[in-house]
């Protein structure tokens, strides 16, 4: 007795000792995040007004919002997330800022995806054609970075640089050679043949439908890129091709005779050249300060009272949690009733870029948007994803712009009942049995396998649950159910599609929707309103430190973008769900 009460203390005192350490570290942690932020705010807070050129570098995070963002991978730093709006609309600032001669592109690393960064080139393009001029440089350039520096007068090379110039490749892991291994059966639900998401778990390959529908999307956004730079640079579309095929470009002579890039210098040669430029040695200030000091005057606020409002929406849609990288319902509800009960708001945008999530907080916030749109004009901007929930969410606009490469539709649902008893029984030698006091208490119980009523039920769920979506777009958009069923299935399309079928109305960024919703709104006088405000590092760590924070939450959201089908599956067997969301990320480098 005394040996088993010496272990017990021994033990109890081990924990104990464990939760103080752990205590311990994350005080410290949160201290350094806290001194971080301070830092932050002081250099931002640093007037710089001795510069004559605007450096903008493609590592910087772009995103739909302002946020603080920690460099995990580095060196542990304090990296603001810029508003993509913001960068746009500083660019064209800055074609009448008298101190701002030419702006230099740094392409060396690339943050931000294709799509996002599409708006940011053509900012440039109307520089370049005020006059002033753009230079870019990169040791090696990504197919993304390369897209963005067509943009330039002049794209300087490393002589012993690259261009990855190949083409579009997409592709999904399977699973289900390893569910079979470890014992998980894996139970799909779906209405739709092209909502792919279900296909790891029951295949070890594409499907025909699936197949078929990443093809269509690859080869027009494909076409898109190739066009533009085509146009950009003057090279026929069918030499663009056959570059990428026979990946030519790797070699940085071939890239320069075959005129994809105007010079080949090192980067002390490029800074000389920009010097012979400017006349002057060259002081640039860095887009994120460069916006910092002109806030005001970049998004030209008037002292007047009418309001039109951008509402970025980014990320995953969920019931409840914080706005930072998702979508959920808990916290854009107030932000959108507020909204349309504002009358100094005459129009809201909704800058939307989304894969989609859970459907029920999809219908929750739908429900808002659509109260908007009863009170006043609502438009809603597509970023790289509207897709499925994304799709639901923007359907309740009254008009609505997409990029080129834009991945919207997806109309679709599914829901997936992972059944662990044989892995339980087979593998760790684990039992269960249990009681119930009706016919199905056990339902959604993963760890007992389903009868056929179970599963006809859940299939009911998902096949009422889309024709509810149908019906929300039907009341949006105005087409025949039948029609949207028939473009839907699951099914996803790029923008330019969308313009085609009828999903969206003209191709545009937020300004455009900006230009929109004034229209709508008939007002002319407005200033522009910004939600929702900006996530700084101590709003991180406060929601981090909710009753509610689960340990996914804590894990930063970059460690999980390629284990989208692990989260996925985690999800739904700690609650299944019906899931109205894109199967895929997609990033074009």
């Amino acid at each position: 007795m005394g040996t088993f009460g010496k272990n017990l203390g021994a033990n109890l005192l081990g924990n104990l000792i464990t939760i103080i350490i752990f205590f311990i570290l994350l005080f410290f942690f949160i201290l350094g995040m806290i001194s971080l932020s301070v830092k932050s705010i002081k250099k931002t807070s640093e007037i710089q007004s001795d510069y004559n050129v605007l450096k903008i570098s493609l590592a910087t995070h772009i995103g739909e919002y302002e946020k603080d963002n920690v460099n995990l991978y580095g060196n542990g730093s304090l990296q603001k997330q810029l508003n993509s709006y913001d960068v746009v609309n500083a660019i064209y600032y800055a074609i009448n800022d008298d101190k701002v001669n030419g702006i230099i592109l740094d392409c060396s690393e690339v943050s931000s995806d294709l799509t996002t960064l599409r708006p940011l080139k053509m900012a440039l393009d109307s520089f370049k054609k005020s006059g002033k001029f753009v230079y870019s440089f990169s040791n090696a350039y990504s197919q993304t970075g390369y897209y963005v520096a067509t943009a330039s007068d002049k794209i300087a090379l490393n002589p012993i640089g690259s261009i990855l110039w190949k083409g579009i490749y997409l592709e999904i892991n399977f699973y289900k050679n390893l569910l079979q291994k470890i014992g998980v059966d894996m139970i799909v639900l779906r209405e739709g043949k092209f909502k792919s998401a279900v296909e790891p778990y029951i295949q070890d390959k594409m499907s025909p439908e699936n197949k078929e529908q990443y093809s269509h999307f690859a080869n027009q956004m494909w076409s898109t890129i190739v066009t533009d730079v085509s146009n950009a640079r003057n090279i026929p579309v069918t030499k663009l091709n056959l570059i990428a095929d026979s990946l030519y470009a790797l070699n940085a002579s071939y890239a320069y005779n075959n005129k994809m890039v105007d010079t080949l210098v090192s980067l002390l040669e490029f800074d000389k050249m920009v010097e012979k430029k400017i006349g002057s040695t060259p002081k640039p200030i860095t887009i994120g300060n460069y916006i910092a000091q002109n806030k005001e005057n970049i998004k030209s606020n008037k002292k007047t009272l009418n309001k039109i409002a951008i509402v970025f929406a980014e990320g995953e849609i969920m019931m409840k949690g914080s706005l930072d990288g998702k979508i959920t319902a808990e916290k854009m509800v107030p932000i959108l009733r507020k909204l349309a009960d504002d009358e100094n708001v005459k129009a809201v945008v909704l800058r939307i870029n989304s894969p989609g999530g859970d459907g029920v907080a999809s219908d929750v916030i739908w429900q808002e948007l659509m109260n908007i749109r009863a009170k006043k004009p609502l438009v809603v901007s597509m970023g790289s994803y509207a897709a499925s929930g994304g799709y639901y969410l923007s359907s309740a606009g009254n008009f609505i712009f997409a990029e080129p490469t834009t991945l919207t539709g997806s109309i679709g649902v599914f829901g997936l009942y992972p059944v662990v008893d044989k892995f339980l029984n087979n593998k760790l030698g684990i039992t269960q049995d249990g009681i119930g006091t009706n016919a199905n208490s056990d339902f959604t119980a993963t760890l007992k396998r389903p009868n056929n009523y179970a599963i006809n039920t859940l299939q009911k769920q998902v096949s009422d649950f889309y024709d509810i979506f149908l019906s929300r777009i039907n009341k949006g958009r105005n087409l025949p159910i039948s029609y949207i069923d028939s473009i839907g299935m699951g099914r996803v399309w790029t923008g330019i599609d969308g313009i085609k079928l009828k999903l969206v109305d003209s191709l545009g960024n937020t300004n455009d929707a900006i230009k929109k919703a004034a229209q709508l709104a008939k007002v002319s006088d407005y200033r522009v309103v910004t939600y929702p405000a900006p996530v700084t590092l101590y709003q991180q760590i406060m929601d981090m430190m909710t009753p509610e924070t689960t340990v996914n939450e804590l894990i930063p959201q970059e460690f999980f973008t390629s284990f989208y089908y692990y989260y996925l599956l985690n999800k739904n067997i700690e609650n299944p769900v019906i899931l109205t969301r894109l199967p895929y990320d997609i990033n074009l480098e």
